[in-house]
């Protein structure tokens, strides 16, 4: 599944709302989801020059020398032509100096500067993980009040790790926001 990015006010009241979230299938609101959020940092890791390959599943292959990347770990393409964007990739295999996302194959030469993002989740304070909260009768809005126990400095963008998850924990919904805290 991939994850988009999109950017979310966050204003003086330290209020992030998800607007409209909709079942992929018939594009019916979720009103009945459980939605939290993980404020977390991007980390830059940087791609070896060379052609991505695609793997025996048809996915790419990058390069990558002395990477600390997991199957657990999702990342942000940039500075790729076919790969670049704000979409969000799981990890979908890690070899030594190699990883293969879980995205479908096109050719694509790397070039120096290019690299991957990596959601960072290094605050481990129970505060840092948000519940939002259904707003009644609002065709799947769902909001968070960002508690005082989290230091937000204005005028600074912050990462938050969405997912929703509805019947038995099937995850329907996953999504990276920044919030520019004004």
């Amino acid at each position: 599944m991939a994850i988009t990015t999109t950017i979310l006010p966050l204003n003086s009241e330290k209020i992030i709302e998800l607007d409209a979230l909709t079942d992929q299938v018939d594009d019916s609101y979720i009103n009945d989801a459980t939605v939290t959020g993980h404020i977390a940092e991007l980390e830059p890791i940087s791609l070896d020059a060379g052609e991505a390959v695609q793997d025996a599943t048809g996915k790419p292959k990058f390069k990558i020398t002395g990477h600390t990347l997991t199957t657990d770990d999702f990342v942000m393409c940039v500075g790729l032509r076919e790969y670049n964007g704000t979409d969000f990739a799981a990890v979908f295999a890690v070899e030594t100096n190699y990883v293969t996302l879980d995205l479908t194959y096109t050719a694509e030469i790397v070039k120096a500067g290019a690299a991957f993002y990596k959601i960072v989740h290094s605050k481990n304070d129970a505060a840092y993980d948000q519940t939002m909260s259904y707003v009644a009768a609002s065709d799947g809005k769902y909001r968070a009040i960002i508690v005082d126990q989290i230091p937000l400095i204005e005028g600074t963008k912050y990462n938050v790790f969405v997912i929703a998850t509805k019947d038995s924990n099937d995850t329907v919904f996953k999504k990276i926001v920044t919030a520019n805290f004004v």
